[in-house]
């Protein structure tokens, strides 16, 4: 009889240490997802805030001219390959940038073809790892296409006009 009591003993305590761990491989899912939102949350309201809306609209202006001076763009691509590292380092979800982010990323990429090229003269590795997720994104919208005049379009017509409201609404 004793045998059993020490039996059921141990049987118990296994089973709740396993109750345990699953609890707290639950909580560590639940913080990991709230860490990742929370910080895509961050990454979206740099990217709407005032200072970044005039660099965009600055690069967008240097982009319509033709102009390879862009430090406005540079920095708009620098942002993107920002979040791509953070999403290579597993710190985002891939999920949520590519609803969030990948419009305007993948626009921005494409319409700066000539500046990246010219700035991988000097550094070849320039913005790769934002290339690489550029193209994951556009597989996923594979049955759209980018042509150069609908890239025109976007820049000169409704690029602009929504940067130019969103500088119109006031802060949060």
């Amino acid at each position: 009889m004793q045998l059993k009591i020490e039996y059921i003993a141990s049987l118990v305590g296994i089973i709740t240490s396993l109750v345990a761990i699953i609890g707290l491989l639950i909580e560590l899912r639940r913080s990991r997802i709230s860490l990742q939102t929370d910080t895509l949350l961050r990454l979206e309201d740099r990217f709407y805030s005032a200072d970044m809306i005039s660099t965009r609209i600055k690069a967008a202006q240097k982009l319509l001219r033709g102009e390879l001076e862009n430090e406005e763009l540079s920095d708009v691509l620098d942002f993107f390959s920002t979040t791509t590292l953070l999403l290579e380092r597993k710190a985002i979800d891939r999920d949520l940038v590519y609803n969030l982010q990948s419009y305007w990323m993948i626009r921005y990429w494409l319409a700066a073809r000539d500046y990246v090229k010219a700035a991988r003269e000097l550094d070849y590795e320039t913005w790769t790892n934002l290339q690489r997720w550029v193209e994951r994104f556009m597989k996923i919208e594979r049955e759209k296409s980018y042509s150069e005049e609908e890239i025109r379009k976007f820049w000169g017509g409704n690029f602009l006009r929504v940067l130019r409201q969103t500088i119109d609404k006031p802060e949060k």
